[in-house]
């Protein structure tokens, strides 16, 4: 992309408000992609890595039940307190626990991502409408997207080089992608359809996966 594409968002209480819902949607809409990812990309890694911990969790156990029961008197006893020993049991157990029930463990784990996804776009919300009204305007241009708000006096630069994956709501658009310490997860606003195709094909220019979410029932449940 060549020339620039500019386009300016106000942020009203009115239009914070309108988002809160959407927020929710693309948060969890990257929830449920990033588990199915793990889910058809990662079943074999995961399965041999529960036994991988449940043989050395196993190990561990034996290990510390030798040394304390059978051989309490072993030379690596010595210069070692027996709560040394009688903490790393416990341990042990606990994590034989985790990787023996993991496939029954699995369910609750996603079931309080979701709700911390919730929770997240809640407050993301609740910090905009806080801050209404402010003004955000972005400039497209070079593979990048700059974004500048007035009030606070911000500016953040996006190079959509390093963006995955994009999902786009009637209002806001949330795009994701990199890896630590460079992970982008950056909202964007959308005051018109034009804004929204201009970012939609310099996403995909840059080789994002870019999805439009449908609006859904509204606010989620926390639970």
């Amino acid at each position: 992309m060549t020339s620039e594409i500019r386009w300016r968002c106000e942020i009203t209480e009115e239009v914070a408000a309108r988002a809160g819902p959407q927020f929710e949607e693309l948060f969890l809409w990257w929830d449920d992609r990033w588990r199915e990812a793990s889910r058809t990309r990662r079943r074999a890694s995961l399965r041999a890595l529960r036994w991988l911990g449940l043989s050395a969790s196993l190990a561990g156990v034996g290990l510390t039940g030798f040394l304390i029961v059978v051989t309490p008197d072993a030379p690596c006893y010595r210069g070692h307190s027996a709560l040394f020993y009688d903490a790393t049991m416990p341990f042990f157990v606990v994590l034989a626990t985790v990787f023996g029930f993991m496939p029954r463990i699995t369910p609750a784990l996603q079931a309080w991502s979701r709700r911390v996804g919730v929770r997240q776009a809640r407050r993301l919300a609740v910090k905009t409408r806080r801050a209404a009204p402010y003004s955000v305007e972005y400039v497209l241009s070079d593979g990048r997207l700059e974004a500048r708000v007035a009030r606070p006096r911000l500016t953040s630069v996006t190079a959509l080089r390093r963006v995955e994956s994009a999902a786009l709501a009637e209002d806001v658009a949330c795009l994701y992608g990199g890896r630590f310490p460079h992970v982008v997860k950056r909202i964007a606003w959308l005051p018109d359809a034009g804004a929204r195709v201009a970012l939609r094909e310099a996403l995909r220019s840059a080789g994002a996966s870019v999805h439009d979410v449908p609006p859904g029932a509204g606010p989620r449940p926390v639970g």
